[in-house]
């Protein structure tokens, strides 16, 4: 590893043994110095995990690398001696993460979405002939049964709900005497985009899996 050298001729090295936590004391990492006032008791900053921790000196001592208390060419240095046990600034303070507003939650609208007219016989003369030309597109289910269902699951619950000059509605599959997976499998083939270019807010196609 880079940044480790021989502190003197004899092929010793200066391991310092240090502690993260002093509660900890059994959870003991080893680093090189090329320090040698470095003692037990002195604080240094080291590397961990590419921060800058302040730790504890614990032990110091010289060692060859067959008798060093952890594989020399795995050992970091040490990056210097501290002063004292104190937190390391950073040299850029992160800008602070902007906290996005939000905006009151509307119960009465909430509510009125609950409520969205279903029967298609109220709902608006464009939106009723806007059904009435899809209503053909929605395959009768006559002999729609689990072994000819693509998929392991059914869907349930399927419905459009939309918002329309200020109201809102909802199509059901029973409204176009479907059920629900094939009512989602066409919807999504075009009626949602066709609510919105005749002018409907807020459209979603949502379904649950049975």
């Amino acid at each position: 590893m880079s940044g480790k050298k021989e502190v003197d001729n004899k092929d010793k090295f200066y391991y310092l043994t240090v502690v993260f936590d002093e509660r900890y004391k059994s959870k003991k990492f080893h680093y090189l110095s090329n320090d040698l006032t470095i003692s037990a008791g002195d604080y240094v900053i080291v590397d961990s995990f590419g921060d800058n921790k302040v730790v504890k000196v614990i032990k110091a001592a010289f060692y060859t690398k067959t008798t060093a208390p952890y594989p020399y060419h795995l050992t970091k240095q040490i990056i210097s001696k501290a002063d004292k046990l104190e937190p390391i600034a950073k040299e850029e303070n992160s800008p602070p993460i902007p906290i996005p507003k939000l905006e009151p939650f509307d119960y009465a609208e909430w509510y009125a979405q609950l409520e969205a007219e279903e029967d298609i016989d109220k709902m608006p003369k464009a939106i009723q002939q806007l059904a009435k030309s899809w209503s053909c597109k929605f395959f009768p289910p006559t002999d729609y049964s689990k072994s000819n269902n693509p998929s392991p699951y059914y869907l349930k619950h399927a419905n459009i709900t939309f918002k329309y000059k200020g109201k809102w509605y909802r199509f059901t599959p029973s409204a176009f005497g479907t059920n629900d997976d094939i009512f989602v499998a066409v919807s999504e083939y075009g009626l949602e985009q066709a609510l919105q270019k005749l002018g409907a807010e807020k459209v979603n196609l949502s379904s649950q899996i049975d």
